[in-house]
């Protein structure tokens, strides 16, 4: 997912390979291996936010159990305050 997202920023591996003056097949077997350290070393904010988000869609938020938990509350809540108003109009 993460290296995928690297391709997907740069078009092409030949593309991030030109960007980081490493041969293409060597940047092919570091993508493939999801060796992110040379992608991290350009130090570019655009590029790691687009592998972050690459993560968060894979996994999610990562939220302590509390927080989980405080947020399926407030869902549940927002839930029980939809049929509340569903029962006020129909009634």
């Amino acid at each position: 997912m993460a290296c995928e997202a690297v391709v997907a920023y740069f078009g092409s591996v030949k593309a991030a390979a030109l960007t980081m003056s490493v041969d293409p097949s060597l940047m092919q077997r570091e993508l493939k291996a999801c060796d992110l350290r040379r992608v991290h070393a350009l130090r570019d904010a655009k590029l790691n936010a687009a592998i972050s988000q690459a993560w968060m869609d894979a996994f999610g938020a990562l939220l302590t159990p509390k927080q989980y938990a405080s947020r399926l509350i407030d869902r549940m809540q927002e839930e029980l305050n939809e049929i509340r108003q569903f029962i006020e109009e129909v009634a």
